[in-house]
């Protein structure tokens, strides 16, 4: 704060730094901290709700148990059975391919009728005579 005398010379007044300014530089740091806190949470929660974050749940649920157990002193591995989850998931990707299969196969049949249409088509169109 600048104060002017009598004479008109300016004089530089300093205030003391009070507890309140004190602690207001202690607490901004702490801001700053729950704002990165605040982003990270909510890209962490788009990418776990995004189909990445699905791939990755799905990646973690099929290697989270392990295949083989370790049995001990011989050193052999020991299989470990099929859990029945996998199996549901199993029948189900066979079921899926059983469909896709009849679809491909009707898929075949016409596409075997529509060029057996068009070959009589062209068959007929040379036959007869130009307009």
């Amino acid at each position: 704060m600048i104060s002017y005398g009598t004479g008109m010379l300016a004089q530089v007044v300093t205030v003391p730094p009070t507890a309140n300014l004190e602690a207001l530089h202690s607490v901004v740091p702490l801001f700053g901290i729950v704002g990165i806190a605040i982003c990270v949470a909510f890209v962490i929660r788009w990418v776990v709700h995004s189909p990445v974050g699905d791939a990755i749940a799905e990646s973690i649920r099929l290697n989270s148990r392990p295949r083989r157990h370790w049995k001990g002193k011989g050193g052999e591995w020991e299989s470990v059975p099929v859990d029945a989850m996998d199996e549901t998931r199993v029948a189900e990707l066979e079921h899926q391919v059983q469909q896709l299969s009849g679809q491909v196969t009707e898929l075949v049949e016409r596409l075997d009728f529509t060029e057996r249409v068009l070959a009589e088509t062209r068959g007929l169109r040379e036959l007869k005579p130009g307009r």
